[in-house]
């Protein structure tokens, strides 16, 4: 019963890594939109490659955050569930 908390924990230390890392992937995207938008409100890219690799990024970013979702969904049970059986006990 103490390996699920465990592996639970360790589970939900995983998914708040993977978040930070999505956050910082969409935090470079946004910063990069923020030195190069232009007065008219466009955004100026040097490359139409630099365009598709800065939206590959914000894309990564948000994947990230949501697989992180759903791992944190999964240790939940993980761990709460020993918890409540070892009080019911």
């Amino acid at each position: 019963m103490t390996w699920l908390i465990i592996s639970g924990v360790v589970v939900s230390i995983l998914s708040t890594f993977l978040w930070r890392k999505g956050q910082q992937k969409i935090e470079e995207v946004e910063r990069y939109h923020f030195h190069n938008t232009t007065n008219g409100g466009v955004v100026q890219f040097s490359s139409y490659e630099d365009s598709k690799r800065m939206e590959y990024k914000r894309r990564v970013g948000e994947s990230l955050i949501y697989i992180a979702k759903i791992i944190i969904g999964f240790s939940i049970p993980l761990i709460g569930v020993p918890i409540i059986m070892w009080i019911a006990i």
